[in-house]
C-alpha cells in the first residue's frame, strides 16, 4: 500500500507546486509599477464615480490621458495663448497614440503572463519552478521601473522638443513639454515590462521542459512561448510604424526624415532582433537537449537487445528495425523553430516601421530625391 501511495502523494504535491508557483507569477505581475499604479487610478476613479463594478482599464487610462491634456492647455493658455491654436491638434493626435500604446501593451502583458501560468508552468518539472520565482524578481523591481518610467519622460521630452523646435528654430509651449514628457513616463512603465520577458527567454535554454518527444520542435509549449514572441514583436513593430507616421505627418521636415531611420534601428530593429535571437538560441537549446536525450536512450535500448537477445530471430529483427527507424526519425527532427514561417514574420515585423515612414512621407522623399518639382 505504501509504495503505491507514494507516487500519488508525489504528483499531488507537485501539481500543488506548480498552482502555487502560477499563483505567484499572477501576484507579482499585479505588483509591477504599471498595475501598481493603474490599480490605484481604477480606485480613485471609481471612488469619484462612485462606480459599483469595477471600471475598465481604457477607462480610467482615457480619463488619466484627459487630466493630462487638461494640464497641458491651462498651461499654454497661461503661458503662450498664442500657441494655443498651433498645438492643440497635435496633442490630441499624441494623447490617442499614448492611449493606444498603453491598451495594446498592457493586453500583451497580461497574456504573457496567462501563457506562462497555463501553458508554460505546467511543463516545467519542480526543479526549475524556484529559478522562475526568482525571475518573478524583476516584475517587481519597482525603483528600477521608476528610474526607467522616469528616464523614457525626460528622453521623450527632450526628443519632442528637439523635433517639435526643429533644433531650437521654433516655438514650443511649456504645456506641450509636460504632456510629453508624461506619455513617455507612461509608455515607460509599460515598456519596462517587456525587459523581464526578453530575460526570461534568456534562462528558458536550461529548463528541462517535457516535450513531445517525436518532434520536439512541434511541441505546444515551445510553439505558445514562440508565438508569445512573435506577437510582441508585432505588436511593438506596429507601434513604432504608428509613432512614425505619426511623426512624419506632424513634422514633415527633411532635417527629421534625415535622421528618421535612426530611431528605427535603435527602437525596433534591435529589440526585436535581440529578442529573436535570444529565444531561438534557447528553443535550440531545449530541442537539442530532448533530442540527444531520447536518442541516448534508443541506443541503450538497441545495445541492450543485442547484447541480450539472439538476432537472428525473426520478431528480434522486426523489433530492431522498428527501434532504427524511431532513432532515425527522430534524429532527422529539426533542431530548432526556424522555418519560412518563422523569418517571413521576422521580415514582416522588421519592415513594418520602414513601410509606415515611407507611405506617411512619399512626398517629402520624392521631392528630395528629385523625383517631385
Amino acid at each position: 500500500m505504501k509504495s503505491a501511495s507514494a507516487p500519488t502523494a508525489k504528483k499531488e504535491g507537485t501539481v500543488d507546486l506548480h498552482e502555487t508557483v502560477g499563483n505567484e507569477l499572477a501576484e507579482a505581475g499585479a505588483g509591477a509599477l504599471c498595475e501598481r499604479c493603474w490599480s490605484w487610478v481604477g480606485r480613485t476613479f471609481a471612488a469619484i464615480t462612485r462606480a459599483t463594478s469595477p471600471v475598465p482599464f481604457w477607462a480610467h487610462a482615457a480619463c488619466t490621458l484627459t487630466l493630462v491634456l487638461l494640464v497641458d492647455f491651462g498651461l499654454t493658455l497661461a503661458t503662450q495663448r498664442d500657441l494655443f491654436r498651433r498645438f492643440v491638434y497635435e496633442d490630441i493626435l499624441w494623447a490617442a497614440f499614448t492611449l493606444c500604446f498603453l491598451l495594446l501593451m498592457r493586453w500583451q502583458f497580461l497574456h504573457h503572463l496567462d501563457v506562462l501560468r497555463h501553458e508554460v508552468l505546467p511543463h516545467l518539472p519542480a526543479g526549475d519552478l524556484a529559478d522562475v520565482r526568482r525571475w518573478m524578481r524583476w516584475l517587481q523591481c519597482v525603483g528600477l521601473q521608476w528610474a526607467t518610467s522616469i528616464l523614457a519622460g525626460a528622453l521623450g521630452a527632450i526628443c519632442s522638443f528637439l523635433v517639435i523646435t526643429q533644433g531650437g528654430t521654433q516655438a514650443i509651449g511649456a504645456g506641450q513639454v509636460f504632456l510629453h514628457f508624461m506619455d513617455f513616463l507612461l509608455m515607460g512603465m509599460l515598456a519596462y515590462d517587456a525587459v523581464p520577458f526578453i530575460l526570461l527567454y534568456n534562462r528558458i535554454g536550461n529548463y528541462r521542459f517535457q516535450l513531445y518527444t517525436l518532434n520536439p520542435s512541434h511541441s505546444a509549449v515551445l510553439i505558445a512561448m514562440y508565438n508569445l514572441a512573435n506577437g510582441f514583436s508585432l505588436v511593438f513593430a506596429a507601434m513604432v510604424a504608428l509613432f512614425m507616421m505619426l511623426v512624419t505627418r506632424l513634422y514633415p521636415s527633411s532635417l527629421f526624415l534625415a535622421i528618421s531611420f535612426m530611431p528605427i534601428v535603435l527602437f525596433n530593429w534591435v529589440p526585436i532582433l535581440l529578442l529573436f535571437a535570444i529565444s531561438q538560441r534557447a528553443f535550440s537549446r531545449i530541442i537539442l537537449r530532448v533530442k540527444r536525450q531520447k536518442l541516448a536512450e534508443l541506443q541503450q535500448r538497441i545495445s541492450q537487445i543485442e547484447a541480450s537477445v539472439d538476432m537472428s530471430k525473426k520478431p528480434t529483427v522486426d523489433l530492431m528495425k522498428g527501434l532504427l527507424d524511431y532513432y532515425q526519425r527522430v534524429a532527422d527532427t529539426p533542431n530548432s523553430m526556424l522555418n519560412v514561417q518563422v523569418a517571413l514574420n521576422l521580415v514582416t515585423s522588421l519592415i513594418l516601421p520602414l513601410l509606415g515612414l515611407l507611405l506617411s512621407s512619399y512626398a517629402q522623399i520624392s521631392k528630395m530625391l528629385g523625383l517631385q518639382r
